[in-house]
């Protein structure tokens, strides 16, 4: 009971007050990882491009688990300091394609918030930005229908929504995991494998349940 109350406190104070310290961070990227978690499987069991090797899942969680095991107690209220832990941790547990680019976005919003001590709708948007722009340079041959597709389309809606300044977090948030999930089903219209299987991208999949659970954190 006494967590949900502070749950509810902690809700209403970033509404309230229109930005996110670096405790905030940390619960929203924690409550993304572990969104994703229970899909490990399902990850590995639809991985079919760039190789059917069914460990997208796995490298993915691989990579995440320690920034949620590692990180939490060296959590501080700065939102800069907390981006660039979680991105040291993604970076040095990094495994597989799908870690590493899952690992090069963290390094990405790292960047992007440098020098933020508190983070705001504009700041989040501009994080998701660089967390795409580190991912896909990250690669010699990005392929559309893919993560890297997802990635782009949503930074592109944050950094769209982050000009309304009548926008909330949780509205923002809602925006940009909308067209997560319209960019996620549009990758089986762009690669011709997962068209033929009928499966949406994995990676990209595995990126919309981060997102979504950051939604609901």
């Amino acid at each position: 009971m006494s967590e949900n109350k502070e749950y509810i406190t902690q809700k209403k104070r970033i509404l309230d007050e229109g930005y996110l310290n670096g405790f905030d961070v940390f619960r929203a990227m924690e409550a993304g990882i572990n969104n994703i978690l229970p899909y490990q499987d399902k990850l590995d069991e639809i991985n079919v491009f760039p190789v059917p090797d069914g460990d997208t899942g796995t490298n993915m969680c691989f990579t995440l688990i320690p920034v949620v095991e590692e990180c939490a107690e060296k959590i501080t209220e700065n939102a800069e300091q907390v981006y660039n832990i979680m991105a040291d941790t993604a970076l040095e547990s990094a495994r597989g394609n799908s870690g590493t680019i899952i690992a090069q976005f963290f390094h990405g919003m790292r960047k992007a918030a440098s020098g933020k001590n508190n983070i705001y709708i504009i700041d989040f948007a501009k994080i998701l930005e660089g967390g795409y722009n580190s991912a896909i340079a990250s690669l010699l041959n990005p392929k559309e229908g893919t993560i890297i597709t997802v990635m782009r389309d949503v930074a592109t809606k944050a950094i769209e929504l982050s000009s309304n300044e009548e926008l909330d977090f949780q509205q923002f948030l809602n925006g940009c995991y909308n067209e997560a999930e319209e960019s996620l089903q549009r990758t089986k219209t762009l690669l011709k494998i997962l068209k033929k299987t009928n499966v949406v991208d994995a990676g990209a999949l595995g990126f919309v349940l981060i997102i979504q659970g950051i939604l609901n954190s």
